[in-house]
């Protein structure tokens, strides 16, 4: 059922509750702007080295950093309420600008947004007279940034982290997107029709009314149709296409294709030629630099035991041969045979 406004005979009054609920929304639109901004730079900026070792972003609002695979989770959960709150504030100022272009006959006049705030979504919504600046620059400025950019972001977030080979992550992201795109589609058919009726939307768009009683040109059928088309495409390549490899639903040859031909979209981590060591290892050059320095110092070690065995050698040696002598025997000695003396000198 659509939101009925009771018809205010103050124009005063309803113009002043158009400014004030513009100023509401121009706040809340820049709010939503700077965490878009901010979450799409740390989105570009995110590499495969990143997913791998886990390392911290600081989310908006956050002064504290977490861990990037949990920013990946948490991004979606909170971007697409953020938007939703964006997108109902639109439809509901929307129904009393409505409401004023019907009482107030000065809005169809040129000029007639110079009494009104200056936001872009009252300034492209006021009056049903449209002039050149409002056609070619606030509705297509108020419509891209608003609808279309954050279903991008959440796509774009989506081939940033596929790499990572999260599957309940993963389809966290899809199942985003297509609830932001069936969001976009309910509320902005609301906001741009006076009646507010998905119905009668519907049956303008096929040619279901009368030409005179139509407020949809054959422009308008054409974009309604292409923008139907292009968001019907990005579900079903999120789904079926956007996969981790071997995913049951995937279509591979079209995932490979793109992934061969694209080099924004990849599913595997590339990390070819990086270093994920903290130092390199040292060059090898020659055996005598490549030794550390603890084998260094243990080479007069070496040198000074294998003197002291030497020595020992020699003392056992001369033992042996004065044996025969102190003992007084006649006995051969064990290994040099008979004894050269036979007494005592």
């Amino acid at each position: 059922m659509a939101l009925s406004v009771a018809p205010i005979q103050d124009i005063e009054d309803l113009r002043a509750a158009v400014n004030d609920g513009s100023r509401h929304v121009q706040k809340t639109y820049f709010t939503f702007l700077l965490v878009s901004i901010y979450i799409a730079i740390i989105i570009v900026s995110t590499t495969h080295e990143q997913l791998l070792r886990g390392r911290d972003v600081t989310p908006p609002f956050l002064s504290v950093g977490m861990a990037i695979v949990w920013f990946y989770f948490i991004f979606p959960c909170l971007f697409l309420p953020l938007h939703l709150n964006l997108i109902i504030q639109y439809y509901l100022l929307s129904q009393k600008i409505h409401e004023m272009n019907k009482i107030d006959p000065n809005t169809d006049k040129p000029g007639s947004g110079l009494l009104f705030h200056t936001s872009l979504f009252t300034q492209s919504m006021i009056g049903t007279f449209r002039d050149g600046t409002r056609k070619v620059f606030f509705e297509p400025l108020v419509y891209y940034s608003s609808a279309v950019l954050p279903i991008l972001l959440l796509f774009f977030g989506l081939i940033k982290f596929l790499p990572y080979h999260s599957e309940p992550i993963t389809w966290l992201h899809r199942v985003s997107i297509s609830l932001d795109l069936i969001m976009v589609w309910f509320f902005w058919v609301k906001i741009i029709q006076e009646e507010g009726q998905l119905k009668i939307w519907w049956d303008d768009f096929w040619g279901r009314i009368s030409p005179e009683k139509s407020k949809m040109g054959r422009s308008n059928r054409a974009a309604a149709a292409v923008n139907f088309f292009l968001s019907l495409l990005l579900i079903l390549f999120s789904v079926l296409v956007t996969t981790i490899p071997d995913e049951s639903q995937s279509i591979e040859p079209v995932s490979q294709y793109f992934e061969d031909n694209w080099s924004w979209f990849t599913r595997n981590l590339d990390l070819h030629e990086k270093t994920l060591v903290e130092k390199e290892p040292p060059p090898k050059s020659s055996r005598r630099s490549s030794q550390s320095p603890a084998e260094t110092k243990r080479k007069p070690l070496k040198k000074h035991v294998a003197t002291r065995n030497w020595s020992r050698g020699l003392i056992f040696s001369a033992a042996i041969y004065a044996t025969p002598i102190f003992i007084g025997q006649n006995s051969p000695s064990p290994i040099f045979g008979e004894p050269t003396f036979n007494k005592r000198i």
